[in-house]
């Protein structure tokens, strides 16, 4: 087993770069599936091979333990495990039906013309808006939960963020400040950027800032609005960077952009929205 993985590894086809590329992710789907097999003790199958077990090592890694990535959430779940959102016939005003099923660790992204329902639908996911359909999260139905409580784990970043206090740091929880700040350093924003007045911030760091917000409450699902529709393009590269960084800890991100670009750098799957309803964007 091990030789074969490190024959897909070392491979080299006229196509170089997608061929290492497919052959890592098919390396990530298979070491992680058997990691989660042997109870994370890869010594007894790979043995000495340090190559792999770094693998293995990458793999395991979760910053949240309850945010441990699904193997084959680099492509599609092929594993047995609950997933971590689930849509059956979702229905609303401009919206569905849509069904969809999002993995751990999973990233979608939702394109569409103006007006489609691509909004419609994180409101939706949300539970921001009156609907139809089911929704569960890690198994868990969305009417066991309170509305609130279900938006706490299931997060909308809308594309306007509403600011209600007069600086950035009273909108964060004191005890995430120090995570907020490193988040901020990440994303290409100010030093000082938490001490600031909202009223002075740009367009684009509001979306960077919201964005931080979120992710300083570790919700399992960020439902995302065209979160770099604002930024220059070293700073929409941090916020993808970081967005993939977050989906390999565990959590599952549906984004919204106009981008197709964008959504082949990011997006594990991609669909497009028209009326309301979703269909794959390619092959």
């Amino acid at each position: 087993m091990a030789s074969s993985i490190e024959t897909a590894v070392d491979m080299k086809a006229p196509e170089r770069g997608r061929s290492i590329y497919d052959a890592k992710v098919s390396l990530e789907q298979a070491v992680g599936f058997m990691t989660i097999c042997l109870q994370r003790r890869p010594e007894r199958l790979f043995g000495g091979n340090r190559k792999i077990l770094r693998r293995v090592q990458w793999c395991g890694t979760s910053r949240k333990p309850h945010h441990a990535p699904c193997p084959g959430a680099q492509r599609h779940c092929m594993c047995n495990e609950t997933p971590l959102l689930s849509v059956d016939d979702l229905l609303g005003p401009g919206v569905g039906p849509v069904s969809l099923t999002l993995a751990i660790g999973e990233r979608v992204a939702i394109m569409g013309a103006s007006g489609a329902g691509k909004s419609l639908f994180l409101r939706q996911l949300a539970d921001l808006d009156p609907g139809e359909g089911h929704l569960s999260l890690r198994g868990e139905r969305r009417e066991a939960l309170a509305g609130p409580a279900w938006r706490r784990r299931v997060m909308l970043v809308p594309a306007q963020s509403g600011w209600w206090a007069p600086t950035v740091d009273m909108h964060v929880d004191p005890s995430e400040k120090a995570h907020a700040a490193t988040l901020a350093h990440r994303l290409r924003l100010p030093d000082d950027i938490l001490t600031r007045e909202v009223r002075v911030l740009s367009t684009g760091e509001r979306q960077r800032l919201a964005l931080i917000r979120a992710l300083t409450r570790s919700p399992d699902v960020l439902l995302l609005d065209e979160p770099t529709s604002g930024l220059d393009p070293d700073a929409m590269a941090a916020v993808e960077n970081l967005l993939i960084e977050y989906s390999r800890e565990g959590t599952g991100i549906v984004m919204v952009t106009h981008d197709a670009g964008q959504a082949r750098r990011v997006a594990n799957r991609s669909f497009v929205m028209e009326k309301g309803r979703l269909a794959p964007a390619w092959a």
